[in-house]
């Protein structure tokens, strides 16, 4: 660094420097969203045991069967969210949001998924900077690391993003909220993690609802073990959960997804 007239430049400086430097390519996330509208089917299904008593719909299952049967002539509703696309294409705005607990490793080391996963995140910041959409950036590990709000001073991002792994693992809930009901705009969230997480059940309510509004989801997970298994539920409303460890792995993903 020195040789190349860098040494006055702090240490964070210098690494905003290599990374921009290293992630030459766009990982090119769906910038663009239809216009459209949200709604419902409901379907009759079997009310099994163990099922909440209140969800049995008695006028069904005697109007299928005078014998009442659990699990084979008693019946509920199901409703399932449908998003009907339109036309016409909105611009959309980028949440990215980092895992950096301790399980992520050290940002200085190029295995670890905190530095693939910084990597991976200056190439989709890249691809947003190109359609100057707004950005927010939020890090998390058992508290916030990283805060960003609305913006299109992509260098802030790129400098909050040379973050720190440490601590456990615990999903902001209430600021991702805070943060997603103040943009103006349909939004794409891409959220990078090793998935092991403390509220999984907390998270994945509040992205069924966020999906049903028609926005995207995009989460990276940097494990090789079974933790899809937690997230796989999104996938019915459209999220795309993709295992991945290297920023070139996520690359390539992104561009499977799209082409």
């Amino acid at each position: 660094m020195s040789a190349a007239g860098l040494s006055s430049l702090t240490e964070k400086e210098k690494q905003k420097i290599w990374f921009d430097a290293q992630n030459t390519d766009i990982i090119p996330i769906i910038e663009q969203s239809p216009k459209g509208s949200n709604d419902n089917y409901s379907y009759p299904t079997s009310w099994k045991l163990g099922d909440p008593i209140e969800e049995m719909d008695m006028m069904l299952s005697f109007s299928t069967s005078p014998v009442i049967i659990p699990g084979v002539t008693t019946k509920k509703w199901v409703q399932n969210p449908v998003y009907s696309a339109g036309t016409e294409k909105q611009d959309t705005d980028l949440l990215l949001i980092i895992d950096t607990s301790g399980s992520m490793g050290a940002i200085t080391d190029a295995k670890s998924n905190l530095h693939q996963a910084v990597l991976a995140a200056y190439g989709i910041l890249k691809y947003f900077e190109s359609r100057k959409n707004q950005i927010a950036l939020l890090g998390f590990s058992d508290r916030i690391t990283a805060n960003v709000d609305w913006t299109k001073d992509y260098d802030s991002i790129r400098e909050k993003l040379l973050l720190h792994g440490g601590g456990g693992t615990s999903f902001p809930i209430a600021r991702i909220q805070s943060i997603i009901e103040s943009s103006k705009n349909p939004l794409v969230t891409v959220i990078i993690t090793d998935g092991e997480i403390q509220n999984t059940n907390q998270t994945i309510d509040y992205f069924k609802e966020y999906l049903t509004n028609g926005n995207k989801l995009f989460i990276f997970l940097q494990d090789r073990k079974s933790t899809i298994e937690h997230y796989k539920t999104l996938t019915n409303y459209g999220a795309k959960i993709l295992k991945t460890l290297t920023a070139n792995e996520m690359r390539d993903s992104v561009l499977n997804e799209v082409m």
